[in-house]
């Protein structure tokens, strides 16, 4: 099935799979020590704080599917970092 079929609290459950796979990866970063990888951590760290905004966005919702669930341009990949940090702290905020 595909996702924006999915209902909201399906998706949101994938969404937090993925943030919790995020966060393993940030961990293994960290341990690698390598001079990249506190960059690389960070971005992950950074992913998953992304996707469980939009999970509580799924949570929040009263759609019944995922694909019109507003998630604020958080699925988007092109949204400057600056914004995604303001938008997910909003969320966060709820």
């Amino acid at each position: 099935m595909t996702w924006y079929n999915l209902t909201p609290a399906e998706y949101a459950k994938g969404l937090r799979y993925n943030a919790d796979r995020q966060d393993e990866c940030a961990r293994r970063k960290d341990d690698e020590g390598k001079p990249w990888s506190a960059h690389d951590a960070a971005r992950s760290r950074r992913q998953a704080r992304r996707l469980r905004a939009m999970a509580k966005l799924c949570d929040l919702s009263q759609e019944e599917r995922a694909g019109k669930v507003d998630f604020r341009r958080l699925h988007d990949p092109t949204v400057p970092i600056e914004e995604e940090d303001r938008v997910v702290a909003e969320i966060e905020a709820l």
